[in-house]
């Protein structure tokens, strides 16, 4: 399935730009509550709110739990979900049920018809538990930049600084 053309600024699109750039993750000053996920909430006079567009927070984030690098992994991998499929990885009449669906995000079930190596990939970034989404964005660059989505890793059966088997 090819990505969604909304999601290009410009004159650029997937078959004539090599390079993707992500221009806006959608923060943004406070505002009223909506019925999408696609609203961005802050808080700048001291009242309750959240800081992002709640169709990509982490389920920490939809807890309470301020952002953090886990946090950014886990909306990273909903944004490559969305470039892959086309499809928001969760949906919802409004906030509320964004964030229930969130919270009990089934990362094996909604990579199932990925193929690899995006399957394992987004697997590891779409954790449920920020302590073991153990991937740093270094390595999510490296996968992604990598043909075999290995990250530039040696293969396992071959010595160290061996060259590569033909």
């Amino acid at each position: 399935m090819p990505p969604r053309p909304d999601l290009f600024f410009g004159p650029c699109r997937p078959e004539v730009c090599p390079t993707v750039k992500i221009l806006d993750f959608g923060l943004a000053a406070r505002r009223t509550l909506a019925a999408s996920g696609d609203l961005t909430l802050s808080g700048d006079d001291g009242a309750p709110a959240w800081t992002g567009t709640p169709a990509f927070m982490a389920p920490e984030q939809a807890d309470g739990d301020p952002a953090s690098e886990a946090s950014d992994i886990f909306a990273l991998g909903l944004i490559i979900f969305e470039l892959l499929t086309g499809a928001r990885a969760f949906a919802g009449d409004n906030v509320l049920q964004v964030l229930r669906a969130i919270r009990g995000i089934e990362p094996d079930r909604l990579v199932a018809l990925l193929d690899e190596p995006f399957a394992t990939l987004l697997r590891r970034m779409l954790a449920p538990d920020p302590r073991t989404r153990r991937i740093r964005m270094r390595e999510v660059v490296d996968m992604l930049q990598s043909p075999s989505g290995q990250g530039g890793k040696e293969d396992a059966t071959q010595s160290p600084g061996a060259p590569p088997r033909t």
